[in-house]
């Protein structure tokens, strides 16, 4: 019976932690995407839905594929694409363009490294 109840503790313990890391990854994207684009504080809470969102379909896509790599990028895809515009019709086309230009200028610089 102890058994049965640590086993059903780490089981909750493990679950909770998984979606805290969700959270985490969405607060850390939320605010740089509120940086960057200098959302305002409404624009920034429906940014973090949109995000937390978007990490939930992408998280439950990597479980439903599993070791089908090709599957989940073609699925994936599809989801960054609605998270995309999603936001980009929540903030407009002037921010969107900043946030576009920052990615594209962030991801050359890690390609320079």
């Amino acid at each position: 019976m102890k058994k049965l109840l640590l086993i059903a503790l780490l089981a909750i313990s493990f679950a909770g932690n998984a979606q805290t890391q969700v959270d985490l990854g969405a607060k850390k994207v939320s605010e740089s995407m509120t940086t960057v684009m200098a959302l305002s504080s409404e624009e920034a809470t429906q940014v973090y839905d949109l995000v937390s969102k978007r990490n939930k379909d992408k998280k439950a896509l990597k479980e439903k594929f599993g070791d089908d790599v090709e599957g989940f990028k073609v699925e994936g895809k599809e989801v960054e694409i609605q998270f995309n515009k999603d936001v980009k019709d929540l903030v407009g086309n002037e921010k969107w363009k900043i946030w576009a230009d920052f990615k594209k200028a962030e991801n050359e610089a890690k390609a320079k490294n």
